[in-house]
């Protein structure tokens, strides 16, 4: 979903509210595929 936002979308409270819901995600997930492709679109 982070993705499909135009650029100026993806900064700001957006970003904000994906960052805080990857840090919601317990460590156990973090190896899961959705969880990591969340990690990857953040990093960029």
């Amino acid at each position: 979903m982070l993705t499909a936002l135009p650029d100026g979308y993806r900064t700001g409270l957006v970003r904000r509210r994906a960052l805080d819901l990857y840090e919601a995600i317990p460590a156990q997930h973090h190896h899961e595929r959705a969880v990591r492709e969340l990690r990857n679109v953040l990093a960029a």
